[in-house]
Order: structure tokens, then sequence, then C-alpha cells
């Protein structure tokens, strides 16, 4: 899923660029980090609801000691399940890419 490896992609260029802040639970600090040249063809979640017809969020931001948010979690589930998509995709800070077995992100499992 272009979408979600483009949310991974934008992560790491935002905790690079914040290295006191480390990686965003915000979409909206995300927007930075999109090259001004580029299309933004792979980066709908940012500027919508949905994308590609799955909805994209990001959450499970941990802090380590020094405040640094060193972990998150963003996944891409289908907006109606069935017809939008039948499986649920997911990605943290490792950048893998994972699916689950059904709509449901808690199921993601490597691809």
């Amino acid at each position: 899923m272009n979408g979600l490896r483009g949310l991974a992609s934008l992560e790491t260029r935002y905790a690079a660029a914040h290295p006191t802040n480390g990686f965003t639970c915000d979409f909206v600090l995300l927007k930075t980090e999109v090259p001004p040249s580029r299309d933004h063809t792979h980066e709908g979640f940012l500027f919508s609801d949905s994308f590609e017809g799955y909805k994209f969020s990001l959450t499970g931001c941990e802090a380590d000691s020094e405040g640094v948010i060193v972990r998150y979690k963003a996944t891409a589930v289908p907006v109606l399940p069935g017809k939008t998509g039948i499986r649920a995709f997911c990605t943290d800070q490792t950048g893998e890419l994972r699916f689950g077995v059904n709509e449901f992100p808690e199921t993601c499992r490597p691809l």
C-alpha cells in the first residue's frame, strides 16, 4: 500500500528533521515534510479523512526518558470493509509494512 509507505517515509523525514521531538502522531505536522514540488498522489491521507478507500490513523506515540517520540503505529483500514478493501495495513517506526487478516489492524502481521 503506497499511502502507508508514504506515511512511514514522512515519519522518518519528520524524526530526522526534529531530533528533539522524534516521530509524531499528528498528520498536520507531517504535512511539513512533503516536498513542495512533489505531487501529493501518495499523501492524500494528509488532506482528507480517507484516501484510496482507506482511513489512515496514527496512534501509539511513545516517548523515551528524554521525551523524544521513539515509537508510533500507523494503520490504514477499509472505509467500507469488503468494498473498499478486505485487509487492514499497518506499519510502525521500523517501516515494515504488515497486513491484517481482516479489516482489523490489531491482527497485523508481516507481509
